[in-house]
């Protein structure tokens, strides 16, 4: 058996397209007796479970970047700022379409949303402020100095909602399919 070298996919030898992913496969990682994929042409070692990390942990961080493009997009053409939701829904949604099944790969997904939206939402308002020669004065109230808290606790429950939604999704089409 081989594995995609895209998905980590485990496959038939004489597949030329990964099933999972649609990925043309070049033949260059084979099971060895031992267990561990070796590089045919490449000499590189790569144990399949250490492929399966790698691919996750990569559509986790892919599922992210989406997801801070969601927040940012809601943000910014939002005519009022409505604090974590954006980020929030943002996580479920990304984590539902790319099938980010497990706790630890829904925290990576939605700690990636939530800090990189919040840094590039910080940086823009404070641009803004350069921009037009203003000064900084905090004029903020409890609920910005508790928002970080509040922000961070958000972000783990998405990550425990979208996986109980993916868990569901995956059970459904387990039952159709």
């Amino acid at each position: 058996m081989i594995f995609c070298p895209k998905c980590g996919t485990q496959i038939k030898e004489n597949v030329s397209f990964c099933p999972n992913c649609g990925e043309a496969l070049k033949k260059q990682l084979q099971l060895s007796p031992s267990g561990i994929n070796q590089g045919i042409s490449t000499g590189i070692e790569v144990s399949s479970k250490q492929a399966m990390l790698t691919t996750d942990l990569f559509r986790s961080l892919k599922a992210g970047v989406y997801g801070v493009l969601f927040s940012l997009s809601v943000n910014l053409f939002s005519p009022i700022y409505v604090y974590f939701l954006p980020s929030f829904l943002a996580v479920i949604l990304v984590m539902y379409l790319f099938r980010v099944g497990t706790l630890k790969d829904g925290l990576i997904t939605a700690y990636t949303t939530y800090i990189a939206s919040d840094s590039i939402l910080s940086t823009l308002g404070l641009a803004l402020l350069f921009s037009e020669n203003g000064s900084y004065v905090w004029g903020g109230t409890i609920w910005d100095v508790f928002l970080p808290i509040v922000n961070l606790l958000s972000a783990l429950i998405a990550a425990y909602v979208g996986v109980l939604i993916v868990r569901k999704r995956k059970s459904v089409k387990t039952i159709e399919g």
